[in-house]
């Protein structure tokens, strides 16, 4: 794989040139940072573009213009970072050098891609009532549906208890009462915000020039890139003077145990793969040693798992449990923990954990959005690591490695979802 890195009024354009897909993947970001105010509007926005522009207002537009473009696919996403929000326009598309008789394939669908993001659904400066009503209802079904997944609520829950007063506790999706008071007006007037105040960055994989690549993305050389210092990562170093206990009761079969940790590392730390396979080991793999003791040897817990969220230096436990068993349970994790900070960790582990983490790495490369992800990460957080970069990394880690970031794992929060008894507050 080559990659090229070119520029459009200071809009950065990676290019990835490769014959190894038999389609051009190509991703627009859109980035601006994450608030209380924006996350409702911002999460609004992104599927409201996705489901319309102007030129292909209705479904079958839509859907028509795809057949015609050889199932060319556009979509709209949304994500965010810490304190950075993300808008990503993708397309994907066959490679016209892969089918006879056929000529600008590649221009037309890029059009397509255009059209979702500079010719939107708009009339007298704000949305089109319907689609917008649509969308709106949508999101609200979607916030409401994290209650329903009692384990994606405890989550939540465990997170606006831990991250109170820290953006982390903010829901990506933002909330109900800020849904309620966004008019088609509003949200036009954030679209305008998006065009002209995030930074930019577009991505592409596959076997094209890059003057065509350049070519093609010619509306964007009227757009004067706003270069943000945004944070994906967190800096922040957060005490904890004890742990806090909270348990909420509700009709349900299984209790849900969430515990929630810091640590000192993130995603640009030299350390951070030491973490990553720290988390593998300790709860990641269905060779976990907590899946192991609390599951398979003591019984305990339907499913249990753990993972690291290095963009806000948090380590989560999650579980499905029966109420009855939480004081045991938890000392069985805290024990477990306390044996790694020990030293007392497996080498045959610790060798399963990093092939599979390689596996991962290497897996990278075979999917163009797995790819970009990969060099969207190096362009946001300033690093410059490719794939072999990080498989090095991750050959190299040691017994003391992953005992020194156990050490680093101190728990915050621990919250129960149940059926039953209150525990803590």
């Amino acid at each position: 794989m080559e990659v090229i890195r070119k520029k459009i009024n200071d809009i950065n354009i990676d290019i990835v040139r490769t014959d190894k897909f038999k389609t051009i993947s190509l991703q627009v970001v859109f980035a601006n940072e994450f608030t209380r105010e924006n996350a409702t509007k911002r999460a609004l926005l992104a599927r409201v573009l996705g489901n319309s522009s102007k030129k292909y207002n209705t479904k079958k537009k839509s859907v028509d213009k795809s057949c015609e473009l050889y199932n060319a696919e556009v979509s709209v996403g949304y994500t965010r970072y810490y304190r950075t929000s993300l808008i990503a326009f993708t397309l994907d598309v066959v490679n016209e050098k892969n089918l006879e008789c056929v000529k600008n394939l590649t221009k037309k669908a890029i059009d397509f891609l255009n059209d979702s993001i500079f010719n939107p659904n708009v009339d007298d400066n704000k949305f089109s009532e319907k689609e917008f009503n649509e969308e709106k209802r949508l999101l609200k079904e979607a916030i409401l549906k994290i209650y329903n997944n009692k384990q994606r609520f405890a989550l939540k829950r465990m997170l606006e208890i831990m991250c109170k007063d820290e953006i982390t506790g903010i829901n990506s999706m933002g909330n109900l009462d800020d849904l309620e008071t966004i008019t088609p007006k509003i949200l036009y007037d954030e679209y305008l915000k998006m065009i002209t105040t995030d930074d930019i960055s577009i991505y592409v994989v596959g076997d094209i020039e890059e003057k065509d690549v350049i070519k093609h993305l010619k509306p964007f050389s009227l757009l004067k890139n706003k270069k943000k210092k945004l944070e994906t990562v967190s800096f922040e170093e957060i005490g904890i003077t004890e742990i806090k206990e909270y348990s909420e009761i509700q009709k349900i079969n299984q209790s849900k145990l969430v515990m929630g940790y810091r640590t000192d590392i993130n995603s640009v730390d030299k350390r951070y793969p030491h973490l990553s396979i720290f988390n593998s080991m300790f709860g990641g793999l269905f060779s976990s040693d907590l899946f192991r003791v609390i599951r398979e040897e003591n019984g305990l817990a339907y499913d249990i798992s753990s993972r690291d969220i290095p963009s806000s230096k948090l380590f989560i436990i999650t579980a499905g449990i029966e109420s009855d068993n939480y004081h045991q349970i938890v000392k069985l994790i805290t024990d477990e923990l306390d044996k790694y900070k020990n030293g007392d960790i497996n080498r045959d582990l610790l060798e399963e954990a990093k092939q599979s983490l390689v596996s991962e790495l290497l897996e990278t490369e075979d999917n163009p959005y797995s790819y970009i992800a990969h060099i969207q990460n190096n362009y946001f957080t300033g690093m410059n690591m490719t794939i072999s970069d990080e498989i090095s990394e991750v050959e190299r880690v040691t017994i003391e490695d992953i005992q020194e970031v156990a050490k680093s794992i101190i728990l915050d929060t621990v919250f129960l979802l149940s059926n039953g008894s209150s525990y803590g507050n």
